[in-house]
């Protein structure tokens, strides 16, 4: 899945002829990216395309009517799913369906290469071939497919550190559940004070937000499932909550300096507007950055 953001999520517009994909990558190895779309399409046919060493997963946010799915060219008809179903599609057989009715997902992709290579941070074998689903129901898929959408819809997509902290999380999830795999990594300990402090000065320096978490283990030198859950132990938060709280402290910093619009401040701190300060300002401190530089002023 060499190909960029933008003419990925075309052709999941495409397969599915739908006006309404967001897509963004998770990028946590140096394979091809996870790919995480949010697809709200009506009745139709899907596109047919060539098959790829590719799984998707197809996490259901809505209820849908009956639909008929193609696999290697066969007919499989489906039952009615509510919110949290799922399918896992092996995309080597280059499933495609008929959509009776509208509906609303998650859907993931995962190539090959990128299972295989996280595996091996795991330091696990390659994994066999998922097992492929077409009427299941996973309560965990559908509460973390929440939360993406609920970040889509409060914050934008624009929280690299959050995207790939849910992709782990999706990640270790299908492997445990779906994956032939016996023992996982222990990873007992935290990060090495100089990997902590490089990690913390690489995120202060970056708030914008656009830095990913492989990028923060590449310099802790570290894969990037062993850094996740070893700054998660050192710090008592993951990366991308540590993130947040610093761009709080940097505006709380601006806001006591009383030079500066709020505007001007939520942009200076990495926040993508004055109204995202403010949700996030409100939710940390418990009451907005208006009120809070008053009080300091008071």
């Amino acid at each position: 899945m060499s190909v960029d953001l933008l003419t990925f999520s075309e052709s999941v517009r495409q397969r599915f002829r739908s006006p309404t994909i967001e897509t963004v990558f998770a990028r946590l190895t140096s394979a091809d990216p996870i790919a995480i779309s949010r697809v709200i399409a009506a009745p139709t046919w899907t596109e047919r395309v060539p098959p790829e060493d590719a799984f998707t997963i197809h996490i259901q946010v809505s209820s849908s009517a009956k639909a008929e799915l193609y696999v290697d060219g066969r007919p499989r008809r489906l039952p009615i799913q509510g919110p949290c179903s799922i399918r896992i599609l092996d995309m080597s057989t280059s499933p495609y369906a008929h959509i009776e009715s509208d509906i609303e997902f998650i859907r993931l992709n995962f190539s090959q290469r990128t299972l295989d290579e996280l595996s091996y941070d795991h330091g696990q074998r390659r994994i066999p071939r998922f097992q492929q689903v077409l009427d299941g129901e996973d309560q965990v898929l559908y509460g973390l497919g929440c939360a993406l959408i609920a970040r889509f819809n409060t914050y934008g997509p624009d929280d690299q550190l959050f995207l790939d902290y849910l992709a782990l999380a999706m990640h270790a999830h299908l492997i445990k559940t779906y994956a032939d795999i016996r023992g996982e990594a222990s990873w007992r300990g935290g990060l090495a004070p100089w990997q902590f402090r490089r990690a913390c000065e690489m995120m202060a320096a970056n708030l914008g937000g656009d830095m990913g978490i492989a990028d923060l283990a590449m310099a802790c030198e570290l894969s990037a499932s062993h850094f996740a859950a070893a700054f998660r132990r050192t710090a008592g938060m993951p990366p991308h909550r540590w993130l947040m709280n610093e761009r709080v402290n940097q505006a709380k910093r601006l806001l006591r300096s009383g030079r500066l619009r709020l505007a001007d401040i939520a942009l200076a701190c990495g926040f993508s507007d004055q109204s995202h300060l403010t949700r996030v300002f409100l939710r940390i401190e418990g009451q907005p950055p208006s009120r809070w530089r008053r009080l300091c002023r008071s």
